[in-house]
């Protein structure tokens, strides 16, 4: 396999054909991206027990903190509770407009993605292509390409569920027999899951540069 020239035919295709460049942007949506977020919730007594544990209480500067901070937290909470209950409606439906946006990206990610498969073998070919036509011809694939992830989930699940199931007894056994355990387990769970990642690509381009559906791939 040439390499080289992979890596190079991607880089010139995107360059040559714009439109391919913004279908991946718009890939990105639906390529399964995460996000994390910090939680908390607490009230002015909280904080009064931040300050009780300071090691110096002789201080000049922490007994004023220590007067002045639950008052004002105090009175920021109350002014910000009053405030969601005057504005909960519009809250509420800023939160609905962006999970609606989300989810409207999301299913345009897929289009794109099933897009792109389809557009760069035409290219290469030298037929035409544009953003709106691989956009649409991408929509066919939609819930094949959805069958195909909830396939890939349930094997997962099953993959966790026979780690787990090993683990169990082993506790039962012995817990340091079952920590031992944890450590190939994470390792066998890693490696599968890299090894799946990459054949569920292939299997995608197979879906879409075959134009098969999802069962029709997996037998020979």
């Amino acid at each position: 396999m040439d390499y080289f020239g992979i890596v190079k035919k991607a880089i010139i295709l995107p360059w040559k054909y714009r439109f391919l460049f913004w279908l991946g942007v718009l890939a990105t949506f639906a390529s399964g991206g995460g996000g994390s977020g910090l939680n908390y919730s607490g009230n002015s007594a909280n904080f009064q027990d931040l300050f009780n544990k300071q090691k110096d209480e002789s201080s000049i500067l922490i007994q004023p903190l220590k007067n002045i901070a639950p008052r004002v937290l105090g009175e920021s909470t109350n002014r910000f509770q009053d405030w969601l209950s005057s504005y909960w409606f519009v809250i509420a439906l800023v939160i609905l407009v962006l999970l609606l946006v989300f989810i409207t990206l999301w299913i345009f990610g897929m289009f794109a993605r099933a897009g792109i498969i389809r557009s760069v073998p035409r290219l290469e070919k030298g037929e035409s292509s544009n953003f709106f036509e691989a956009l649409w011809d991408g929509k066919r694939f939609f819930w094949r390409f959805i069958g195909a992830t909830v396939l890939l989930v349930l094997f997962f699940l099953v993959l966790i569920g026979v780690l787990v199931g090993i683990a169990i007894p082993l506790f039962l056994i012995s817990v340091i027999v079952g920590f031992i355990w944890l450590v190939p387990a994470i390792i066998i769970f890693i490696i599968v899951a890299i090894y799946v990642g990459i054949i569920a690509q292939f299997w995608l381009r197979h879906i879409v540069i075959e134009d098969k559906g999802v069962i029709a791939t997996l037998i020979p």
